[in-house]
């Protein structure tokens, strides 16, 4: 597991940005090997934390899946995410006549 690259994909969720920017390739190069980079300020402190420790630049100082997993900011967020019992993953397989909004793209269809 690329766990470096998963770093990347979270602070590129978290933040809208790259953690890593230069105006040119040589530059950035030189950014990603030095492991410079910088957590704005927003970011909540757990979630900082967790990006430092996946974008480390040894890849023997990086978490693992299940160190990932463990982390405080992933402790957070399941705090407050509950199941919607009317979610369905894929509305066709649980469309009845009762929902117009669904029927009727069934039709369109």
């Amino acid at each position: 597991m690329d766990v470096w690259a998963l770093g990347i994909l979270l602070y590129f969720m978290v933040t809208a940005s790259m953690p890593f920017k230069a105006s040119t390739v040589a530059a950035l190069k030189t950014l990603i090997l030095a492991g410079k980079f910088t957590v704005p300020s927003y970011v909540s402190p757990a979630c900082g934390s967790l990006l430092r420790s996946v974008l480390q630049r040894k890849s023997s100082s990086r978490p693992d899946l299940t160190g990932i997993m463990a982390s405080d900011w992933m402790a957070e967020a399941g705090a407050w995410i509950e199941a919607d019992p009317g979610y369905r993953s894929c509305p066709r397989l649980g469309a009845t006549e009762d929902d117009l909004t669904e029927a009727e793209i069934l039709v369109m269809e």
